[in-house]
């Protein structure tokens, strides 16, 4: 976590350059009258907590809400044994007193309000430009953070607010009314089918038809992920991916682009095999 403010300025920082790019691709497809997608992902909020001025100390004198905690720890709480070890490894690795989570939060705050700015110059782009009535908009995040929450920082596997709570907002002039919220409990597994269920013409075939509005994570969900496994021969495409792999095998997943190497030598032929047995495994499981 920074002490202070990031050493460059608001206009250098990562976060602002990424919409500089993505402004320069809108604009020249709008000199060709091209239509456009865009997956534009920024970092921020995330760890290590810093960012430049003024957004370093954009909150420094605000009071923030209360940490949600367990007065007398999560073991006390009867929380699962994983919580209790990831927040044991917190106080190892990241023993912050009261002071310093308060700095980490009040950081993490400018680093959102950062985004939001970023966000809001995008869609002055398209109001400038006559694009905002034909285009859609999705903003979320993948997942929250504890910030100091039950006692713990960054994530962990758990279903507390802090961590799932993650802001999905459509934005489809036209199509999807306006100001309209929804008390499901959805995932992102549920924002494509969304999306096609508004216009027929752009359904895909074999396409799931859960949307938010009969959500995913609620009736289709397990159904939809077991015959999806089901339907997988794990060790055909494990093999598919051995005769294509010479030294290491890298699985990416997700945005944070978690790696795992495998040996592809010829060593042991069946590691692959066992890898995605051990994935459909842990994924039947979760569900």
């Amino acid at each position: 976590m920074a002490t202070e403010a990031a050493p460059w300025s608001v206009e250098n920082d990562l976060m602002h350059l990424l919409t500089n790019y993505t402004l320069n691709f809108m604009a020249d497809n709008v000199k060709r009258e091209q239509p456009f997608f865009i997956w534009l992902s920024y970092l921020y909020p995330h760890t290590p907590y810093e960012v430049p001025e003024p957004y370093f100390s954009l909150y420094k004198d605000v009071t923030l809400p209360p940490l949600r905690v367990e007065k007398e720890g999560l073991m006390a709480a009867n929380k699962p044994f994983r919580q209790v070890f990831h927040q044991e490894n917190n106080d190892r690795l990241l023993p912050f007193d009261d002071k310093q989570v308060d700095a980490m939060r009040k950081t993490y705050y400018g680093m959102v309000t950062l985004v939001d700015d970023e966000v809001k110059r995008i869609t002055d782009f398209l109001q400038a430009n006559h694009l905002a009535g034909n285009t859609i908009i999705i903003f979320t995040s993948d997942h929250g953070d504890y910030q100091g929450d039950h006692g713990m920082f960054t994530k962990s596997p758990a279903l507390y607010d802090c961590l799932v709570r993650v802001p999905l907002i459509f934005s489809w002039p036209g199509t999807i009314a306006g100001n309209v919220r929804s008390d499901q409990l959805i995932s992102q597994v549920d924002i494509m089918p969304t999306l096609f269920s508004y216009d027929e013409n752009l359904l895909l075939k074999n396409m799931g038809k859960t949307t938010i509005e009969n959500s995913a994570i609620n009736t289709e969900y397990r159904k939809s992920i077991d015959i999806w496994l089901d339907k997988t021969n794990w060790e055909k495409f494990a093999s598919e991916i051995r005769n294509k792999t010479t030294d290491t095998l890298n699985i990416i997943i997700g945005k944070h682009h978690s790696r795992r190497a495998i040996d592809g030598s010829g060593k042991d032929q069946t590691d692959l095999v066992r890898l995605y047995r051990t994935m459909k495994s842990r994924m039947t499981r979760s569900l």
